[in-house]
C-alpha cells in the first residue's frame, strides 16, 4: 500500500551514508514503481491506474477489477496490456532518471 498514489510523498528513496546501497537502490526502484503508476493515464477509456492500483496493489481480482472499470472480459484484457505497457514505459524512464536502469530495465510484453 506504501506505492499508492496518495502515499508517494512518504516513499523518497534514502541517502543516508549509513544505509547499504542495496537498500538504497529497493528504495529508489520502489520509488520509481510508485511514479510510474501514478503518471499512468486514468481516463473512461483508459483506465490504466486503476487497473494497475487494484489488480497489483489491492490485490483485487480482475473480474472485480473488470466489472469496476465497466468493460467486457475482451476488453479489459486489452487495457490491462496497454495499463502495463503504459506503466513499463514510464517506470524505465524513471529508472533512468533516477540511475537505476541499469539494475532494472522491464520489457514490452
Amino acid at each position: 500500500m506504501d506505492l499508492m498514489p496518495e502515499n508517494i510523498s512518504n516513499i523518497k528513496p534514502s541517502n543516508a551514508e549509513n544505509y547499504p546501497q542495496r537498500i538504497i537502490q529497493a528504495e529508489t526502484i520502489a520509488y520509481c514503481i510508485a511514479l510510474a503508476i501514478n503518471d499512468c493515464k486514468n481516463e473512461p477509456k483508459k483506465p490504466y491506474k486503476t487497473i494497475l492500483i487494484d489488480v497489483y496493489l489491492k490485490e483485487l481480482s480482475n473480474i472485480d477489477t473488470m466489472q469496476k472499470v465497466g468493460y467486457e472480459h475482451s476488453r479489459y484484457n486489452v487495457l490491462k496490456r496497454e495499463a502495463m505497457n503504459e506503466f513499463t514505459g514510464r517506470f524505465n524512464i524513471y529508472a533512468i532518471k533516477a540511475g537505476v536502469s541499469s539494475i532494472i530495465e522491464l520489457s514490452l510484453a
